[in-house]
């Protein structure tokens, strides 16, 4: 009786650990009874053996069948048309590929690998909004993204010179509870990241609050922080928000590009518009909520004003010429928008400080009273009764003092 040398498989150096998305990709590897590969281990029935499968991170057999020899005995092949939809790996998941062969004598051996699934190309980087948005009275999702499962991660939502007075706290226990709280942060897995979310509650006022993210990826690591804005608005901010959006956005660029104007963006311009607006004399304070209804139009055109620098910064950014020997291309609208800019600049400039003077001074209650001294009177004062600014005659005194002739 032959005694046969121990088994010996393994994949070949051919075989790819990281597969493409909608790809054909090929496994290789080999069955021999020898290290030096001298003696092939042969199936005990071709059409049975060697047989593999291919399971997905969740537990999922994806494909199976039988393999086909590849060039000489001993080395076989799988060829595999990676699914579109295949979902992507991360440190946490991976695909595992298993193969089995039966020789004559029953002898059974078997290879396994884990590999990755990545995209087919580095999608294309998608804007990033730099502040969320919400209404008073609603609450709102937040989330944070990371390739690991953190050691650690907290947040905390405060309002804005408030950081010690949290509005909503949370933070990451692992494993996650049976019954998680409204502080706890729950956990998906989307493409190759993890994702943390939180609801904060209910925002009391509009204003401006910050999502102060605390993360540790790893027991020895650094805490690093991340800082997200959100802006609570009224309804009343939203018909600010549509006027100015129909000024500098009759295109409707489609949300998504970086082209467009997201809602969190056209908040940003009318804050620094109105801002502007504060800068002329006399000062004042107005914000989205107490702008008066006759500054309404300058305060949009400030906003627009500021929308439109900042889309004439992307414009220089993405600008670009081309010149062949017969054709020219060339794209860079940031001329027109300069001329724009220059004649709202204008038109508010020559309007803000007198609109903003007439309303200070509709509002003043204050006045002054100048007379000429009368000839050949002594000026002398009598006393003919008394007045007191209570009761009955409160309303004589307020009289009095909305002309200017206060009493004491």
């Amino acid at each position: 009786m032959t005694i046969q040398a121990p088994g010996y498989q393994a994949t070949t150096q051919e075989t790819q650990r990281v597969l493409k998305r909608g790809q054909l990709e090929t496994f290789f590897f080999k069955f021999f009874y020898d290290q030096a590969e001298t003696q092939p281990v042969i199936p005990v029935d071709s059409q049975t053996h060697p047989n593999y499968r291919i399971i997905a991170p969740n537990g999922e057999i994806l494909y199976q069948g039988i393999a086909v020899p590849a060039g000489s005995p001993g080395f076989w092949r799988v060829g595999w048309i990676v699914p579109k939809d295949a979902d992507l790996t991360n440190v946490q998941k991976r695909y595992r590929f298993q193969t089995i062969i039966v020789d004559a004598n029953f002898r059974q051996f078997e290879t396994s690998f884990e590999f990755d699934v990545v995209e087919t190309a580095v999608p294309a980087q998608k804007p990033e909004l730099q502040q969320l948005l919400t209404f008073v009275g609603e609450g709102i999702r937040i989330t944070f993204t990371n390739t690991v499962r953190p050691d650690s991660l907290k947040v905390k939502v405060v309002p804005r010179g408030s950081d010690f007075s949290p509005l909503h706290v949370a933070s990451w226990t692992y494993p996650v509870p049976v019954v998680p709280t409204p502080n706890n942060l729950l956990e998906v897995q989307r493409d190759n990241a993890f994702v943390y979310y939180t609801d904060v509650p209910m925002f009391p006022s509009v204003g401006e609050y910050t999502a102060m993210w605390q993360v540790r990826d790893f027991p020895e690591s650094s805490q690093d922080m991340e800082l997200q804005a959100i802006e609570v608005i009224s309804s009343s901010t939203f018909q600010l928000m549509k006027s100015l959006r129909m000024l500098i956005d009759k295109l409707q660029k489609k949300l998504g590009i970086v082209y467009a104007y997201t809602n969190e963006d056209i908040i940003e311009y009318l804050k620094r518009g109105i801002g502007n607006i504060n800068a002329y004399t006399p000062p004042t304070a107005y914000n989205l909520s107490t702008l008066p209804v006759p500054l309404e139009s300058l305060g949009i055109m400030a906003a627009a004003v500021w929308g439109l620098t900042a889309q004439r910064i992307l414009y220089a950014e993405t600008n670009f010429s081309f010149s062949g020997q017969t054709v020219t291309l060339e794209y860079n609208p940031g001329a027109e928008i300069d001329s724009i800019i220059d004649r709202m600049n204008t038109a508010v400039n020559e309007q803000a400080a007198k609109t903003k003077g007439g309303i200070v001074r509709a509002g003043s209650s204050a006045g002054f009273i100048s007379t000429r001294p009368q000839r050949f009177r002594s000026g002398l004062v009598y006393k003919i009764g008394s007045v007191s600014g209570t009761a009955t005659n409160a309303n004589v005194v307020q009289v009095l003092t909305s002309y200017g002739l206060p009493l004491d």
